[in-house]
């Protein structure tokens, strides 16, 4: 029996619901969940949000959602590369 670990990649998205609009964000796994500078996130005014549209917006959002610890190889993520991403997602913040 071989001890390779088997990393499992993880994929998440928000579904968010207002009175106005609904709206589907992708999000990056790096110890935490954020959101993802790179992945799929729209929104769509509420009376004109469909089944079908919800699906295939969340189906996007998973798939354009990254997780880090599976694309770098390493736990914990390093501080560098984690801060780097930080500012990407955050910039607005700091």
């Amino acid at each position: 029996m071989s001890d390779a670990k088997v990393r499992v990649r993880k994929a998440r998205a928000h579904l968010i619901r207002t009175r106005k609009y609904i709206a589907v964000i992708s999000m990056d796994t790096r110890g935490g969940s954020f959101f993802s500078t790179t992945g799929w996130s729209t929104f769509i005014d509420h009376k004109d949000a469909n089944l079908e549209w919800i699906g295939e917006n969340l189906r996007k959002a998973l798939e354009t959602s990254r997780d880090y610890v599976v694309e770098w190889g390493e736990y914990p993520l390093p501080r560098e590369k984690n801060l780097e991403e930080d500012k990407k997602s955050w910039g607005w913040h700091r």
